[in-house]
This record gives structure tokens, sequence and C-alpha cells, in this order.
């Protein structure tokens, strides 16, 4: 285990001169798929969680308990995503420093250190940096912003997961291991597939080209709609789920405490682009909230998420029409009967 003062070193020279210190880290540089997430933290000596190391040599479960309380009791945080298409056009290590410079961007950086994991600082940023090697065994402000790294990343691939559970996300977050490369040789790539990278770039891409699911677009539309709202900050919670009396609900997904219930609806010609709000009747909306219902009285959901909480209904339209699907959020598109 690292020596919480070996952790604190860099930080108490800063400290000692009153001078503050922000740590910066990254986590996916090296996955087949999904984004690249960097994190940027802030402590002081008397708010430091106790048990904060390097996220690689902690466990997930110890790692999903402290980036509650990093995030409580830093004097400041900020977290950095960049997606693989902006991967795939800049290259990872630029996608990495987009990324810190994201985190940075929403950091006060008014007399502030910044020490940055890895051997380079980060170009164009602002700040007096510091590029530490393996840094996040080295400074405790590096490794707390390694675990909000890695830990946001891994709620978005498990989130992921659910709409493409052929490819076992949720185990391995996108890396190279053998039930990854096994799906990737039976299913072909996916959307959220680095397409840069190899074997991906050898890689095509079999289910999820509307030309070859033109029957499936319903499928591929809940599979875009889910891929936005992963991407607004949302932890996706259910795909496709069904309730009682053969209701179902496309996507259920949760942020800051409020759950959204989603029903998507996909077309393929502009004749099809009638209001959304039409297309889901009155004894649809009632269908869904009744499944609503249903997934709140679902015990597996009671024990995660034991408090009441706030519910919203959206409608989500995907035009296919086009080369590039067109998505449209109708937010609080009806109220549940």
């Amino acid at each position: 285990m690292s020596n919480p003062t070996i952790l604190n070193n860099y930080e108490n020279d800063f400290w000692h001169q009153g001078i503050a210190v922000i740590g910066v880290d990254e986590a996916g540089r090296g996955p087949l798929a999904g984004p690249v997430v960097a994190a940027a933290v802030q402590f002081i000596p008397e708010k430091v969680p106790p048990g904060i190391r390097d996220s690689k040599k902690l466990s997930e479960n110890q790692r999903e308990k402290l980036a509650p309380l990093i995030k409580s009791q830093a004097i400041q945080f900020g977290i950095g995503i960049i997606h693989e298409q902006e991967i795939d056009k800049k290259n990872i290590l630029q996608a990495t420093f987009l990324a810190m410079r994201q985190a940075m961007g929403q950091m006060d950086l008014n007399s502030q250190r910044i020490l940055v994991d890895g051997k380079f600082v980060i170009p164009n940023q602002a700040g007096n940096q510091t590029a530490i090697v393996d840094g996040d065994d080295k400074s405790i402000s590096i490794a707390g912003a390694s675990i909000l790294a890695k830990t946001t990343r891994d709620d978005m691939m498990r989130s992921y997961h659910l709409l493409f559970p052929e490819y076992g996300f949720d185990k391995h977050k996108g890396y190279g291991a053998a039930q990854h490369m096994e799906a990737l040789r039976e299913f072909g790539r996916c959307p959220i597939h680095r397409r840069s990278f190899r074997p991906i770039s050898d890689t095509p891409n079999t289910r999820f080209r509307l030309q070859q699911n033109a029957q499936r677009a319903g499928w591929l539309g809940e599979i875009y709609a889910g891929m936005q709202y992963i991407r607004s900050g949302y932890q996706l919670l259910a795909h496709s789920y069904h309730g009682s009396r053969d209701g179902e609900i496309d996507l259920i997904a949760l942020k800051a405490g409020e759950v959204v219930f989603i029903e998507v609806k996909s077309y393929l010609r502009p004749a099809e682009a009638e209001p959304a709000h039409y297309r889901v009747t009155p004894a649809k909306q009632k269908t869904i909230a009744e499944t609503a219902e249903h997934f709140y009285a679902n015990e597996s959901y009671r024990t995660k998420y034991p408090a009441e909480p706030e519910s919203r209904f959206d409608i989500v339209t995907v035009d296919f029409s086009n080369r590039k699907p067109k998505l449209t959020q109708f937010a609080d598109a009806f109220l549940p009967y």
C-alpha cells in the first residue's frame, strides 16, 4: 500500500508555502471503445478523505466509495470527457489533453500549482504545471483525480453495456480482454468503438448500419437515444424494460436524483415526422406510467436507490431520413396518469 506521507510529499511542499495544489489525471487512454476521461481535484490538508491512492491499486468497490467523498470534501473538482469520434479525429494523446483542459476549465486557477500525471504538462493550459511520472502513486491530488476519472468512465461503460450487452463493457470497460476480442469477431464493431485503433480499424460494422437494419429502425433509434443521454451525464438504468401487462419502456435513465422514463420514436421518411406527442397516445402514456410504477416496485431498484426520486417522462424522435440520424428530445413530454 502507498505510504500516505509519500502521497502528500508534493502537496506538503506547496501547502507549507501557502500555494494551493490541483492534481490532474486521466482514465481510458488504452481501451478500444468509449471515451477518455480526465479529472482535476483540489484538496486542503484538513479535508483529504482517508484511503486515497492510485485508482489502479484500489478495488472497484473502494473506488466507488471514495468518489463521492472526494467530490464532497474537495475544494473544487472538474471532469472532462472526450468521446470516441473526437479521439479518432485528434488521436488519443491530443484527445487526452483536451479532456484535461476541459476538466481544468471548471477550476478556479488563482494561485495554484497544477500537478499532472505522466511525462507531459498540458499544452495550451494556463497555470504553473509540473508533470510527475507515476504521479497517481506520489501525489494525493493526482490520486484523487485518478479515482474520479476512473469511476466516471466506468459508470459510462456500465451504461453503454445496457445498449451493447454482447460486448461485455460492464466487465472490461472497453479494454482488449479476450471476451471483448471474441465479441468483435462475432458481432463486428459498435458505435462507441474507436475506429482509429487496431483491430477496430479492420473490423466491419455489421449490426448497426441502417441499410442493413431497415426493419429495426426502432431498435437503432433506442441505441442512438441512449447514447445521447449517457453523453449528457445520465446513468442508464434500463434498456427495453418490460413491466406488467406487456408494458415496455424504451430507456430509463438517472441524473441528479431524477429518474427519466424515455419513449423513443424513429422514422425513415420525412412524411412520418408527425409531432412526437401525437405518436405517443394517451393510452400509451398510461401504459408507460404503469410500467414506471412496476419499475419502482422492483426490489433491485429499491435496494440500489432507496430514496424516493423525482420522475420525468421524455419522448425522443430519431430521424433516419438523412445519412446522419437527427435526434429531437421532448423533455417532460407528458405527465403520468
